[in-house]
């Protein structure tokens, strides 16, 4: 390898190391963040994070005051219950 071939791979590595690294590490954490936070949640799970009753849950859930994720089992998303938190007035 020249001189000048040994410039561009010396360059490359520099850029690989201090900015695409990173870069790539914070798309990594985001990604993990997002599907952690779209994670479906059970009724137990959501009643625990609301402080409420799971029987609470179900009236919430055939309210319309939380929305379902899914068919079947009562899951909802944790951006869902995140939102609730934040709306509802704490005990």
């Amino acid at each position: 390898m020249n001189r000048r071939e040994e410039k561009i791979a010396e360059g490359l590595k520099l850029v690989a190391e201090h900015w695409l690294a990173p870069y790539l590490a914070s798309l990594v954490d985001g990604a993990m963040a997002s599907s952690n936070a779209t994670a479906p949640v059970s009724k137990a799970e959501a009643a625990k994070l609301l402080n409420v009753s799971t029987r609470t849950i179900e009236r919430m859930a055939r309210d319309g005051e939380l929305r379902a994720a899914g068919a079947g089992k009562l899951r909802f998303s944790r951006l869902e219950i995140e939102r609730l938190q934040r709306s509802r007035p704490s005990k």
